[in-house]
């Protein structure tokens, strides 16, 4: 009889984790850890996980996908630290972590002691609200973002490894300023926010590769030139990248940052870079 109910209660947490919304992913995990500890002789968390593993690369495997990762990763945690010393060793393995698509999510905190990784995907996670909890994950090197309701994110200023940054959505953003200590940054891509320099409406110009144009992300040149509009010409990135293509005229009465503003956008917009 015993083992029925905890059968029955087994199919209704699975149940419950398959599902869209916050509140009952929550209470399916609930429900697993108090099921787990009333047969703390029985691995339930071991049926739960069925295909899910950490690989060579330290990247969160989803064989069977029954539930999305962001459920496999509380399920890893909850298990390491009630039962599973398996799952302790995912944990301190995983480098890679893909929560895009998980659209119920609203802030990352269940991260934020993976002060091991490198790769972090959020696209498409529309009802993000807080990522505060990314601010000691101070090793990330790759971080894709994808939401409409963040407007703080000065937790970038601590991820100074980050070398490639992709945020779209983003409408509410009210400042970019941490990415000013960024200096490993290769790769950006500001799509539809308010920071994104190069925004043409194909609508408007009637020129329909404007569309694509606007979607450009910005490396080498073309990222100096996004910390130079930011930041200023004494920006140490700015220097570093384009000190041998500026030298504004001593006797000028134009401001440095405005020559090269001025010089650079020319450069960019004739094709030179």
């Amino acid at each position: 009889m015993e083992h029925i109910d905890k059968d029955r209660k087994l199919n209704k947490i699975k149940e419950l984790l398959k599902s869209d919304d916050f509140d009952l992913i929550s209470k399916g995990l609930k429900l697993a850890r108090s099921l787990q500890e009333k047969y703390p002789d029985a691995d339930l968390y071991k049926e739960l996980l069925v295909g899910c593993f950490v690989d060579e690369k330290g990247k969160l495997i989803n064989e069977k996908k029954d539930f999305n990762n962001y459920v496999l990763y509380c399920l890893l945690v909850d298990s390491a630290e009630l039962i599973s010393e398996e799952s302790s060793s995912y944990l301190k393995k995983l480098t890679s972590l893909d929560f895009s698509n998980c659209k119920f999510l609203k802030n990352v905190d269940s991260i934020s002691k993976l002060t091991n990784l490198k790769d972090l995907n959020l696209n498409y996670c529309t009802n993000l609200e807080n990522l505060d909890g990314l601010a000691k994950l101070n090793k990330l090197e790759t971080l894709h973002i994808y939401c409409d309701f963040v407007s703080n994110v000065d937790f970038l200023k601590n991820l100074t490894e980050l070398k490639m940054l992709s945020f779209h959505g983003g409408k509410n953003l009210v400042n970019m300023d941490g990415v000013a200590n960024l200096m490993k940054l290769e790769y950006l891509d500001l799509y539809e926010t308010p920071f994104n320099l190069i925004w043409l409406d194909a609508d408007e110009t009637g020129d329909l590769d404007d569309a694509e144009f606007e979607d450009w992300p910005l490396t080498e040149d073309r990222l100096a030139v996004w910390f130079l509009y930011m930041f200023g010409s004494k920006h140490k990135k700015v220097y570093l990248q384009l000190q041998d293509k500026i030298s504004p005229n001593q006797n000028s009465q134009v401001s440095e940052d405005t020559f090269v503003i001025v010089r650079i956008t020319y450069d960019m917009v004739i094709g030179l870079i």
